[in-house]
């Protein structure tokens, strides 16, 4: 389906951690290009990939924006909310789970664009971005319109409320897609903080394609961040035209990679395709990439856990939790549909 001479190419911007597992069920010829400006994490990665004997995988020490040159870049406590956009550190003080905004240092970095790092390399097709830089989501893709040229899927990090000073909210990255050909598709791991000393807990997630559905009432708190979707517009509009229909093939190898299992239906039936149920298991598809994000979420998880054991509303329903327990037993059973 995927000639040799057109490989898939990914770009991974901000990739402290380690790239998605997912693209590790791409074909042997795929580059995935992970930019990540922290030199010593860059090194890590590279090291781990060339020992793994990874050979799709490359790590580049390179911070990207909308203009080439230097720029302060704010190192903090937590290495996932560096930025050079400066964070605001009294959300800190404010809610939960986010003492990891708090600065520790601030250093300068070269910044380059992505449309001239991929034209110093002959890279003219991109097909899949990625991109998580804490605010400077925007930058990067307006100093890459080649690159947004050729590509049939964004995802990227957005912020619903300001963490950073002056960034860019989904709004406007929202409107600049669209301007530039993307539909936006949907949200994943939708992120709600709570206010420092109420019930409410920490940070909670909503996820999306990691096997936990979204549930049916939001999380306690305010919305934060999340990662968004945007898809090509023409992949979706059932055009038949040759040079779409080998787009869509590509685009649906990258969803099913991704674990965007529903964007890869929907393409496969606008081919004419019979639905693949061969799908990735919904139990490990868009799980977390790594350890430390493992240990991250199962932390969180214990102290959203914690907050709710020793909140007001609980210790005050303790009673009635009781008397249920004690007295719901006795209930008749409600009868089945059919009467049984």
């Amino acid at each position: 389906m995927l000639e040799k001479e057109h490989p898939l190419v990914i770009v991974d911007v901000g990739a402290s951690g380690g790239v998605d597992k997912g693209w590790e069920t791409l074909p042997a010829n795929a580059r995935i290009l992970a930019f990540e400006p922290d030199e010593a994490e860059c090194r890590r990665l590279t090291e781990a990939v060339s020992a793994s004997g990874e050979r799709r995988v490359e790590y580049i020490p390179k911070a990207l924006g909308d203009l080439s040159g230097r720029r302060p870049f704010y190192l903090t406590a937590s290495p996932y909310c560096a930025s050079t956009f400066r964070p605001i550190e009294n959300l800190a003080s404010r809610f939960d789970g986010l003492s990891g905004m708090l600065i520790e240092e601030v250093i300068e970095v070269d910044l380059t664009t992505l449309d001239e790092w991929c034209d110093a390399r002959d890279i003219t097709t991109v097909d899949y971005i990625k991109l998580d830089t804490q605010g400077s989501e925007l930058d990067i893709i307006r100093g890459g319109r080649d690159v947004l040229s050729s590509s049939l899927v964004i995802e990227t990090e957005v912020e619903f409320n300001p963490l950073y000073l002056d960034q860019p909210l989904f709004g406007q990255i929202d409107a600049y897609l669209r301007a530039a050909g993307f539909t936006f598709w949907g949200f994943e791991n939708m992120h709600f903080c709570s206010a420092r000393g109420s019930d409410l807990g920490p940070i909670r997630l909503a996820h999306r394609g990691s096997g936990i559905a979204f549930p049916a009432r939001r999380p306690g708190g305010q919305l934060m961040w999340a990662q968004a979707f945007f898809v090509r517009d023409e992949l979706l509009t059932g055009n038949p035209h040759p040079k779409l229909t080998k787009q869509r093939e590509r685009a649906i190898l990258l969803a099913r990679a991704r674990g965007l299992d529903d964007l890869a239906q929907t393409l496969e039936h606008l081919l004419g395709w019979p639905i693949s149920r061969d799908a990735p298991d919904k139990a490990t598809s868009g799980a977390p990439q790594n350890m430390r994000e493992l240990r991250a979420e199962l932390t969180q998880v214990r102290e959203e856990l914690d907050a709710i054991r020793t909140s007001r509303s609980y210790r005050w329903t303790r009673p009635l939790r009781f008397l249920g327990s004690r007295f719901g037993r006795i209930r008749p059973s409600k009868p089945a549909p059919d009467g049984s």
